[in-house]
């Protein structure tokens, strides 16, 4: 199914949704946003490794 942006069940299904959807709803979200923040925290330390190091072979004899 596409995303259309729309992060609500009752929009999806055209009625309200109860109250244990919502909250699983809104707990399935919330775990995407920190996933997605540890990502980018993971990617941006890579990258910071890889710099160091690139550095390092650049002023090391070989």
């Amino acid at each position: 199914m596409a995303s259309s942006g729309r992060t609500s069940a009752s929009s999806s299904s055209g009625g309200s949704a109860s109250p244990e959807v919502d909250g699983a709803i809104s707990k399935y979200q919330t775990s995407q946003k920190q996933s997605s923040v540890e990502s980018l925290t993971t990617a941006t330390k890579v990258t910071e490794i890889n710099g160091i190091y690139n550095a390092i072979k650049k002023i090391s004899p070989a």
